[in-house]
């Protein structure tokens, strides 16, 4: 990929992610429109696919923060913490 060439190596890989996520991946951001909204448009697929990668990521944080939280093992909660605080 020539775009690549000059792209810093997380942003690199943040790319091809974006670039691998299946359509089944997607999520659609919850909103509802009101009678009084004026609708401009709709999300485009590459915006689409970085809400949903940063979604899955804030989802799986929160998943591995409230396991640490629960876990009765010290060093497993700290393992889980420093996960959740990596995924975000």
């Amino acid at each position: 990929m020539d775009i690549l060439r000059n792209v810093p190596a997380g942003l690199e890989l943040l790319m091809i992610e974006l670039e691998n996520m299946s359509s089944e991946d997607l999520i659609d951001p919850p909103q509802e429109v009101f009678d009084d909204d004026h609708v401009v448009g709709e999300m485009g697929p590459g915006l689409q696919r970085f809400y949903s990668h940063i979604q899955t990521l804030r989802n799986n944080g929160a998943r591995l923060e409230y396991e640490s939280k629960i876990s009765r093992r010290r060093d497993e909660a700290e393992r889980l913490s420093l996960e959740a605080i990596r995924s975000l």
